[in-house]
């Protein structure tokens, strides 16, 4: 097996959380590569086996048990124990997945310092793009392109990098913090309608909030026509 390096075209990464959620720093998102193109390496991988990989339970075993970590920058070699001890792991694959011919990745940014680097150079506007780190059987192919042998070929990890073989590959990882929008309720006809309700939330809790008063309402003309004498 040979440890390569592909880079994707067109990428873009998201921060999609923030500081202080349960999964590192912050999580981030975006296309990391892509099918059935010849790349600034001279690699291509045919759609069937970028889905050949992804389907690969070794592949799978490795997302899911959080083994997949990442760094600012590419090597050609595995992620080793190193990486982790001295912080140089800025990232942990969660999830890769096909949208047609691109190939999705979901990573956390861990509490690492280059983790923190990664955070702030992203905060501050900074442009990233992604590499793949492949364990592969190559052969060559028409035009003296490089492509892969056989099925088992292994994701060793996704790399954040800003100097990619692909030159057009620059994108930029967006802030998509979760914004809370303030929603004025007001309820009549009873003890709450006598305050109105100022709150932040979202539109789901709106509705929950709108829901749970309504029943609340609904309960005391129940009780008041009782207390009056009007239930029939």
């Amino acid at each position: 097996m040979k440890t390569i390096e592909l880079s994707a075209k067109n990428c873009k990464l998201e921060i999609s959380s923030v500081e202080g959620n349960q999964e590192g720093l912050a999580i981030v998102k975006g296309k990391v590569s892509e099918a059935d193109i010849v790349n600034d390496n001279g690699f291509l991988i045919e759609l069937a086996e970028w889905q050949d990989m992804l389907s690969n339970p070794v592949n799978k075993e490795t997302l899911e048990k959080g083994k997949m970590g990442g760094c600012v920058g590419h090597d050609a070699r595995p992620i080793n124990n190193d990486d982790i001890r001295f912080g140089i792991i800025s990232h942990r694959i969660k999830n890769l997945w096909m949208e047609d011919k691109d190939v999705i990745c979901e990573a956390v940014v861990c509490d690492t310092e280059s983790g923190r680097n990664l955070l702030g150079w992203l905060k501050g506007g900074g442009f990233m793009q992604a590499s793949t780190r492949l364990s592969v059987d190559e052969t060559k192919l028409p035009d003296g392109v490089r492509g892969l042998v056989g099925a088992n070929s292994e994701i060793l990890t996704i790399d954040f990098v800003i100097d990619p073989a692909i030159s057009s590959t620059f994108i930029t990882l967006a802030s998509k913090e979760s914004e809370e929008i303030e929603k004025i309720i007001e309820v009549e006809e009873s003890k709450i309608s006598e305050t109105t309700l100022k709150t932040v939330l979202s539109s789901n809790e709106v509705n929950i909030q709108l829901a749970i008063c309504r029943e609340q309402l609904e309960h005391e003309r129940k009780i008041n026509s009782i207390l009056k004498g009007e239930n029939k």
